[in-house]
């Protein structure tokens, strides 16, 4: 996934991934994100460089103690992009320049002023996914509910497995689905689709 200056990158259990530097045309050799950040301490951002000094990437994790806002996330895919001037993201950049002053400059109380504004720019940033990736606001509803919460954690997790959740809800076929999209939507998918890449 390719970052620009100004991109907030959203990963769940980032770190057992790969990074590199370069245009579109030529790269370095990919670098393991584990060797360049061994490990993140709560409330606190890591700096790291890749490739020339002027691509310095601020990253920071979050320890999530809710077991309700554990499950929002393992329903969000494992890895997202918010590109600059997406919806909702007005505000992302002045907050993400106040985290990096914050957290880079040595400062007494930095460390839950740094939580907090990391928190803000994360609910932005996963508010702007959620209505702009296709799903709406019915992705948070979902992740919200209990049940379906833990089902879409659960197909997240394991993409590969062969799910048969659309049979058993008696979706049997692509038009079967349609036809009960249309019902409650008004449009069947293919507007939808239309639609969004208008």
């Amino acid at each position: 996934m390719r970052l620009d200056s100004g991109d907030f990158l959203f990963m769940r259990d980032g770190l057992a991934r790969v990074v590199w530097a370069g245009d579109g045309t030529r790269r370095a050799r990919p670098v393991a994100f584990r060797s360049l950040v061994p490990k993140v301490v709560r409330d606190a951002a890591v700096t790291f460089s890749i490739g020339a000094a002027d691509q310095t990437v601020l990253g920071g994790a979050f320890c999530i103690d809710s077991p309700e806002a554990r499950m929002f996330v393992a329903a969000l895919p494992p890895v997202f992009c918010v590109r600059r001037g997406a919806p909702y993201t007005a505000r992302l950049a002045t907050i993400v320049d106040e985290l990096v002053e914050e957290a880079t400059t040595p400062t007494l109380g930095a460390s839950p002023v740094v939580a907090r504004l990391a928190e803000v720019a994360v609910l932005i940033a996963v508010r702007s996914f959620a209505t702009t990736d296709g799903e709406g606001s019915g992705l948070l509803d979902a992740a919200r509910d209990p049940r379906l919460g833990r089902a879409l954690a659960t197909i997240h997790d394991e993409p590969a497995r062969p799910w048969t959740v659309a049979e058993a809800v008696g979706y049997a076929s692509t038009a079967a689905f349609s036809v009960a999209f249309k019902r409650v939507r008004g449009i069947p998918p293919g507007a939808v689709r239309k639609q969004r890449a208008a």
